[in-house]
């Protein structure tokens, strides 16, 4: 799965505001030095989450040249070949990322479906039935409350309301693609166990830094409400 490689991101905005160059501590204790670190945090968790792979120590001496007022070390044309070599190792990363991940999604999508009283419809969602309701259906954009556990094909969570403790509600249609097709399909009280495949779930781009590109997604799904409004 494709993973962040981020070095020292907190630390940008404290390196940056070191005027003399040799001083790395952080002055904490005024209202510039926390609004500063605050700021620098946010900074980094934001590159954190972009999927770049970063030096920081490099990042934090350019933020600190760019404060000062100092030339920047590469020339512009230098910067942009940089970023744009950095882009396209990161387009093959999640190309060979996706690639594994939908292998494993495949295997573990056949050997579901060789069980028993798994359905499939044409666009390649598979469930199964753990426990039978016997209330109404949600309609397309129905407002429905349910409970979720929701896992990658190794077996790595990635969100769930049953670990939370608490039901979420939302309209049918603000859903991935997967849970459009299957909520409509279910009565309230089920609980089915749901296997989406990456194209009716996040694709080859992923969603944030648990589910990679290609995932195929594994969810415990119970319906509480079909109609919550």
């Amino acid at each position: 799965m494709y993973r962040l490689k981020i070095l020292f991101p907190a630390a940008l905005l404290a390196l940056a505001g070191c005027n003399d160059g040799g001083d790395n501590e952080v002055d904490l204790d005024s209202d510039e030095g926390r609004h500063s670190y605050a700021v620098g945090w946010q900074v980094g968790q934001n590159i954190q989450q972009s999927g770049m792979e970063l030096d920081g120590d490099a990042v934090a001496a350019a933020i600190r040249d760019a404060l000062e007022g100092k030339d920047p070390a590469l020339d512009e044309e230098a910067m942009q070949a940089a970023m744009q070599a950095a882009q396209e190792k990161q387009v093959e990363e999640q190309r060979e990322d996706a690639e594994s991940s939908r292998e494993a999604g495949s295997k573990y999508m056949e050997e579901f479906r060789a069980e028993e009283e798994v359905e499939v419809n044409d666009d390649g969602v598979a469930w199964k039935v753990l426990e039978d309701g016997d209330g109404p259906s949600p309609e397309a954009g129905d407002t429905v409350r349910v409970h979720y556990h929701g896992e990658t094909v190794d077996g790595e969570v990635f969100d769930s309301s049953r670990e939370r403790g608490e039901p979420v509600t939302f309209p049918t249609d603000s859903v991935i693609e997967g849970w459009q097709q299957v909520l409509p399909k279910m009565e309230e009280g089920d609980k089915w166990k749901v296997v989406i495949p990456p194209e009716m779930a996040y694709g080859d781009q992923g969603a944030g830094p648990s589910i990679g590109p290609g995932e195929t997604l594994v969810f415990e799904i119970e319906l509480l409400e079909a109609n919550a409004e």
